[in-house]
């Protein structure tokens, strides 16, 4: 998965998001706090994009429960 141009800056901003998290985070509450942060509107798969390739290069772990929800901490 490619991560989108013009938005390095998401890389280090979920891993301070996940570091300052006390479990585990779903995809939409990261958004939330992007956003919050940057104060604008990033795109919600531009975000999963970010996650998906920080699980590749191992810097997350991902965990689904029973309803699907994918949840993401630092690994």
């Amino acid at each position: 998965m490619r991560r989108s141009s013009g938005y390095d800056f998401l890389d280090p901003l979920i891993l301070k998001i996940l570091k300052e998290s006390k479990g585990p985070m779903s995809t939409l509450s990261i958004n939330y706090r992007i956003n919050e942060a940057v104060r604008r509107t990033i795109n919600l798969n531009i975000v999963r994009n970010h996650l998906i390739f920080l699980l590749n290069n191992k810097k997350v772990s991902e965990k689904i429960n029973e309803n699907g929800v994918v949840y993401y901490k630092l690994v």
